[in-house]
Parts: C-alpha cells; structure tokens; sequence
C-alpha cells in the first residue's frame, strides 16, 4: 500500500488522472480480466467505485435507447434498485437450471418489446446458477438478432470455471461487461470495472464524468499492484477453496442437491409467503438474511430464501447458524381461521 501511494504521489497534475482511470492501472485491470477469460484492450474499459456504479451507468446509457428491461424472475436486489430508479419496465423471465431460458427471452422481446437485458451468467445472485457455455452461445445469438442491449453483471468472475466464456466474448458489440475486486479480493479494497459496447464508450464515459468524474486512484492503484505481481492468482485459488467448503457444508447441513458449480450462496425455491415466514424466524434466531421480496420481480411463486454463506467470519460460525436454520425450511404457515 506504501508503495502505490508513494507512486500516485509522483503523478503529474496532483494525482488526478484520466476520467476512465489511469491507464495503467487500467492496463494492470485489463490483464486480470484476461486472465478470468475476457480478452479486452485497455482503452475499452473504464474503472468504476463499484459493481454497483458500473451496472448503473450501464442502465443509465441503455435508457437513452429503450425503457423494457428483460430480468430474470428472481435477480440481484441491486440491479433491480437501479433498474427502477432509471424508470425501466421489468419483464421477469422464467429460469432453469442453465439460468436465463432461451425462450423466456424471446418473448420478452417479441412480446414485452424488450430492448436490454440484464444478465448474471456466473454464480447467479440469487440463484448461483452458472450458466453452461451452450446456453451462453443461445442466448448470445438472440441478442445479436434482436439488437439486445446487453448487461453482464460478472463480479463472482473468479467462480468462472476453465473454458467458459463471457457473454462479452460472443458478443462484444452488445454487452456492457462488469465486474469488480469486492467479491474476487474484499470489500476493502472495493473497485469496479465496465466495458461498454465500443459504439456507447463515449456516452457511458460522459455518465461516468456526470457521475463522480473519476474515481479516486488510491485503491485502483493497489489493486494493480496486486495484478502486475499476479497475486490474483493466489488470491482466486484461496477464494474457491473457501466457497466449495462453506457450500458443500450448507448442502449438507440443508439437504441441498450437490453440486461442483460455486457460489458465496444457497438458494431455496419456496413461494413468497413461505419465504417470509423463514426470514422472520431466522431474525427472531438471531440471523439476519435477504429480505425474500428484494430478489422478486413478478409472481410470489418464483420467490425462494437466499442464504449468503460468506459473511459468518469462521466455519463454525456459518455452522451453527445453518444448523438454526434447518428446521424452518419445512415449516408450514399456520392456517389462517
């Protein structure tokens, strides 16, 4: 951390920099990405505070070209607070297995007239489906047929597995990438990544500039510290090995289906007013969880509880809270007389 503040204290012009970010720390940013399987030329992206931020200026720039925003069912609480406050109309998708049904997007676009679609291919909040690359290429190519704009929402990147692309790959002229360090390193150490579509660069930036101008260089030059000496790397391998030990013990402890596919959460399809009632009695436990109406856009019935497994500190911890929660998976509303 010494190291990159006496670098940014070198800098010309009192440390500020280009609105998109130095440029070399977006060339350190760049690398990382490519490293995660997106191939991208640093000129193209721009750094953000956040996630969060970048889906919102994504949203902001495609509101300028349609207002019906296709989502599925049940997405990220964030992505669905920023939708509304830009003034878009949701269209909620039904899902499977495989995330996002082909034919679920298609009729939000045939049908709904929906002209954007938001996308969290990669440990899906709050789903933690991944998305199988066949699936990728389906829905890639209705996109490009219908001149969908794009946003992939990427910030479990390091959950990817090997041989998987981006959205952004198969479709560069559509897709606002984004990603961030919070989940790949620590919220600490938060930062944000968008890459537009080449042809909205210039209007996305103008968003960026209106926004905050530029973000503050400080944790965008550790960051890229700790790209330029891979420690990335580490920091990845670390971070798997974390979520498929905290997972495997939810699916253990909750009677979960197994799986290989890593999330920093479990999700339990139940209807909304079951869902409800579990929230209520984790927090009367003591265990505080995502509100169930946070992740719903349309029918009660494609609501469900999520569960985060990364915020207990230690294992026992995330332990005997899921050991709590167990029996109110079953539980039945009481009859109402």
């Amino acid at each position: 951390m010494s190291e990159a503040v006496r670098q940014l204290a070198s800098e010309g012009n009192g440390g500020y920099g280009e609105p998109s970010g130095m440029l070399h720390h977006r060339a350190a940013y760049a690398d990382w990405i490519g490293r995660m399987g997106t191939v991208v030329d640093p000129s193209a992206l721009m750094l953000t505070v956040n996630a969060q931020h970048a889906v919102d200026m994504a949203f902001s720039d495609i509101a300028s070209e349609t207002k019906v925003l296709a989502v599925d069912a049940a997405t990220y609480p964030g992505a669905l607070a920023s939708a509304r406050l830009r003034g878009f109309q949701l269209v909620p998708m039904a899902t499977d297995e495989d995330g996002t049904r082909p034919d679920e997007l298609l009729r939000a676009i045939t049908v709904n007239g929906a002209g954007a679609y938001y996308s969290m291919p990669t440990a899906h909040s709050p789903l933690g489906v991944h998305m199988p690359l066949a699936r990728r290429e389906q829905i890639a190519e209705i996109c490009r047929q219908h001149g969908m704009l794009v946003v992939e929402d990427d910030a479990c990147v390091p959950l990817r597995k090997a041989g998987i692309t981006s959205l952004k790959s198969l479709m560069p002229d559509n897709v606002f990438y984004v990603t961030s360090t919070a989940k790949s390193f620590s919220p600490l150490f938060t930062s944000g990544v968008t890459i537009p579509p080449r042809q909205r660069f210039k209007s996305t930036l103008g968003i960026l500039v209106a926004t905050v101008w530029s973000v503050a260089p400080l944790t965008s030059a550790i960051m890229a510290r700790i790209f330029d000496e891979r420690a990335d790397v580490v920091f990845a391998e670390r971070l798997r090995h974390r979520t498929a030990e905290r997972l495997a013990l939810a699916q253990d402890l909750l009677d979960l289906p197994a799986s290989d596919d890593l999330s920093f959460h479990v999700w339990i399809p139940m209807p909304l007013v079951r869902a409800e009632r579990m929230a209520r009695r984790c927090l009367d436990n003591g265990i505080r969880i995502t509100p169930p109406t946070a992740t719903v856009v349309g029918p009660g019935d494609r609501a469900g509880v999520r569960l985060c497994l990364g915020a207990p500190p230690t294992l026992d911890r995330l332990k005997d809270a899921l050991m709590r929660i167990a029996p109110f998976r079953h539980e039945t509303p009481e009859a109402v007389v």
